[in-house]
């Protein structure tokens, strides 16, 4: 198996193999108005002036650096989260890459996975990392030196999202099992094991003072949860009952970022049930993107949230004002002119000090890009 957060929703879907429906209600659902088109009409400087024009806001991101290595799909790229100097990126080659964020330098490669990877995370202090594996397992690695210290086994289905808390002595995984699992990080123990949802679990994450997870799955439902008892501490329903593909806590905790198979993303206010605002203008009915909130403020305080396009694209908006401010080209083919990806933008993620995007494609491309906002 070669990274299931590589394939559209409905091959991944119709081969989980255990439990409830076995995530096939999203698998039935046909792209609205077809397959995913590229438009590859208008020009760089158009496409630059896109926010501008609409909403008096200008992102500026431009190609820095493109990282190639990896041999499939980059299903994960991971900025290192003390100062962004190393980019961690995983593959459904199998691998783990990490590079020098500066120079594009290709450092180490981790191997040990049986099949092709979903997900990697570093812990808080940047001394470990953790990857997610269709093999049904997820890995515990040190970063410095890139060996193999554990594995974590117990789910019955391909392990799809990580996250260490910040403490650093506990982990958390979501899987095509349909189920949450709690791991002591120190002993690879499993602590608990949440029958959270009742379709695939396609994010988890833990909030920044680490008392509570999240976990969103295709079954339309976001949960909360207790980090020191397990216990369900709110269940949020998403409108239509749309496949959750991901959910992020903010950087302050305070809300939701909502993903869903309709081409949207949605900032819930978790306690209130409320969302405050909505997201849209990319293609995403098929692939469970992974997208990112800047952590520093851009050209005139401006934060951004930046994700990936079913059109092969890179879409900026600001946060606070909702407007799409920048859409970065992809490319049709390989040989198309442009910087941008010529497959599916899988994942992004944003750089912790500069104002910076890494990016990660599709098997046509399996490259990862680099971008950074002129001007800064």
């Amino acid at each position: 198996m070669d990274g299931v957060r590589g394939q559209v929703v409905a091959a991944a879907a119709s081969t989980h193999e255990d439990g409830g429906n076995g995530g096939l209600r999203p698998g039935e659902r046909e792209p609205k108005g077809g397959a995913a088109s590229l438009n590859n009409s208008r020009g760089a400087a158009e496409n630059r002036q896109i926010g501008k024009a609409a909403s008096g806001i200008e992102a500026r991101y431009q190609h820095v650096r493109t990282l190639e290595g990896h041999q499939s799909a980059v299903s994960g790229v991971k900025f290192k989260s003390d100062n962004g100097s190393l980019l961690a990126s995983c593959s459904a080659d199998g691998t783990i890459r990490i590079w020098e964020t500066e120079t594009g330098k290709a450092l180490r490669t981790m191997q040990g996975h049986k099949n092709g990877l979903n997900d990697v995370s570093w812990s808080k202090d940047c001394q470990y990392l953790c990857s997610a594996s269709d093999d049904k397992t997820a890995k515990v690695w040190a970063a410095e030196t890139g060996q193999e210290l554990s594995t974590l086994k117990g789910h019955s289905g391909y392990v799809f999202s990580v996250k260490f808390n910040p403490e650093g002595n506990l982990l958390v995984s979501g899987s095509f099992d349909e189920t949450v699992r709690m791991w002591d990080a120190r002993t690879s123990e499993l602590v608990r094991e949440l029958p959270a949802h009742s379709d695939p679990v396609t994010s988890v994450d833990i909030n920044p003072d680490g008392t509570a997870l999240v976990s969103s799955s295709f079954d339309g439902l976001v949960r909360i949860w207790d980090t020191s008892n397990g216990k369900c501490l709110k269940t949020l329903i998403v409108d239509n009952s749309e496949p959750v593909s991901f959910t992020r806590f903010t950087p302050n905790g305070k809300f939701l970022l909502v993903a869903t198979l309709d081409g949207k993303m949605h900032l819930r206010d978790y306690e209130a049930d409320k969302i405050k605002k909505t997201y849209k203008g990319y293609q995403n009915q098929r692939h469970c993107l992974v997208p990112a909130m800047s952590h520093t403020q851009g050209r005139h305080g401006y934060r951004w949230l930046v994700s990936g396009s079913e059109d092969n694209g890179i879409y900026v908006w600001e946060i606070n004002k909702k407007k799409l401010c920048q859409k970065i080209e992809g490319r049709a083919t390989p040989s198309s002119p442009g910087e941008g990806h010529c497959d599916v933008v899988l994942c992004v993620d944003t750089h912790p000090k500069q104002i910076m995007v890494a990016s990660g494609a599709k098997e046509r491309d399996c490259s990862i890009r680099l971008w950074r906002e002129n001007g800064e």
